[in-house]
């Protein structure tokens, strides 16, 4: 079991699909999901809103169907011959994503992809070095009290990371080019699926995202730790411009 930790739209997903294409030319099971595909169904994260005005759009651990994540992956280490995995559409309702569909998945699976803007990440300990830091970066008391109660709700998603037998992470060099990364991606949406969201309400999507979980807290800290088996990092283009290895050959 792998998870695949990158941060928006840097290709995570493509990753997934050609492992999965490699895979079973060779026959073997392969799994690959996202963590955008245990969103809450559209109804669910609207009520969640009324709630909570500060969750804006899909995206962070609160806004994540925790138990039907658990319960796949429950099903994937039974070694269940039948399990069901969910399916969500992002160009759904406007843009804002919907849960589409199930697929049955048949027999025994072999491999068993995650990959996500948060997969693996961890909570961190709430003191003032945290806060400040947190400050420094977002600038914004509402949006660190936000991101103090998603740091809370991390917790919640290190047992699931534990059934993992593998972490990879793909990063850009710098990380604001995840705004230019999924900007791309969602004109590529557009034109596939003929809807979407527009570029401002993109801009708004990442930051908010990147505001959530602030990748220089959460992702770098799984870089430097050596946490990840494989770190792949990108350049403005895409290309890999950096890697890192804990495997010994």
């Amino acid at each position: 079991m792998l998870k695949c930790l990158g941060t928006p739209g840097v290709g995570k997903t493509a990753f997934g699909s050609i492992f999965k294409s490699l895979a079973e030319i060779e026959n073997f099971n392969v799994v690959s999901l996202s963590t955008d595909d245990f969103y809450l169904p559209f109804k669910e994260r609207k009520a969640l809103q009324q709630e909570d005005p500060r969750y804006l759009q899909r995206g962070p651990p609160g806004t994540v169907d925790l138990e039907l994540l658990k319960k796949v992956i429950y099903d994937v280490k039974s070694d269940k011959r039948e399990i069901e995995v969910p399916h969500f559409d992002k160009s759904a309702e406007n843009g804002f994503g919907e849960r589409t569909r199930f697929d049955k998945v048949q027999g025994k699976v072999d491999f068993f992809i995650l990959e996500g803007w948060f997969t693996g990440c961890r909570s961190q300990e709430v003191n003032n070095d945290f806060v400040r830091r947190l400050e420094q970066i977002i600038k914004d008391p509402k949006r660190v009290d936000f991101a103090l109660l998603q740091n809370n709700l991390l917790k919640n998603f290190e047992k699931v990371w534990q059934y993992f037998d593998h972490q990879m992470i793909l990063t850009p060099i710098n990380y604001r080019y995840m705004f230019d990364y999924r900007l791309e991606a969602e004109h590529k949406l557009i034109k596939m699926k003929g809807s979407g969201l527009n570029d401002d309400q993109i801009y708004n999507l990442m930051e908010y995202f990147y505001f959530s979980l602030c990748p220089e807290i959460y992702v770098s800290q799984i870089i430097d730790d050596r946490q990840a088996e494989i770190t792949a990092c990108f350049s403005r283009e895409r290309d890999i411009v950096k890697t890192y290895s804990t495997i010994e050959i």
